[in-house]
């Protein structure tokens, strides 16, 4: 009797153990995602050029083009990208909140590049209130698809589509969940315990599908990896021929 319940506690102490390892390792996972998560400031200094280098080679930014960021929180990566459109380039950004607008402008500025930035206050029925028909060479997003609910994705994306110039681009990139699918519904980056976990991210194969229907994109590079935080994906995406 003494040994069998020994031999149960030790059964339940080494359960519990493996409990807390799990846990320990999706706080791990989740401290560093929020490390690249929450600013292009998270990267280290080498990856942050990277990241940049591949934004303007796979969008193929060159002087005097008309590029715009989704979400572009304190403008930060919008800055790090207007060296490539200039001269003659021009510079929108969106945010919902007015203190990122403010930020963005005070970045922009910051960096000399204020006259060239128009904002604009996004919401959940209008990406981009008041911003021009067919006016963007490309437009972007990192790490911002996923706030997006699944019925304002789609509306946003059919409005990107009218947003782009002829042989105009659309650049997401965003996190697969940790659990290593790229398909299925929206679901936690990391599932802590009993299902309850950090963030609901979208699978880049259900991204990609939404952006196609809904928006009449095609992915003309990718779901691929991007390699600059964990699970993170990148698609390129043109409008889809209509002849």
């Amino acid at each position: 009797m003494v040994i069998a319940t020994t031999r149960t506690g030790c059964m339940a102490a080494c359960c519990q153990c493996c409990r807390c390892m799990s846990i320990t390792l999706a706080i791990a996972s989740v401290v560093f995602f929020i490390a690249s998560y929450f600013s292009v400031g998270g990267l280290s200094s080498s990856d942050l050029e990277a990241e940049i280098i591949v934004f303007a080679r796979v969008m193929d930014l060159r002087p005097g083009m008309t590029i715009c960021e989704m979400g572009a929180a304190d403008g930060t990566l919008l800055s790090r990208l207007a060296p490539y459109v200039m001269p003659g380039g021009a510079l929108y950004a969106t945010a919902p909140l007015d203190r990122e607008v403010r930020a963005m402008r005070q970045t922009l500025d910051k960096a000399g590049f204020g006259e060239s930035l128009t904002t604009f206050k996004a919401t959940d029925e209008d990406w981009a209130p008041g911003l021009p028909a067919r006016s963007c060479d490309a437009i972007y997003s990192r790490m911002v698809y996923h706030m997006l609910s699944p019925g304002t994705a789609k509306r946003y994306a059919r409005q990107w589509k009218a947003s782009l110039a002829p042989q105009g681009k659309l650049f997401v990139t965003d996190h697969n969940p940790l659990d290593g699918g790229t398909t299925g519904p929206r679901r936690p980056i990391v599932a802590i315990v009993g299902g309850i976990g950090f963030m609901p991210v979208v699978p880049q194969e259900t991204e990609k599908e939404e952006i196609e229907e809904a928006g009449g994109f095609v992915a003309t590079l990718g779901p691929t990896r991007h390699p600059f935080y964990e699970g993170g994906y990148r698609t390129l995406y043109e409008p889809a021929s209509t002849g």
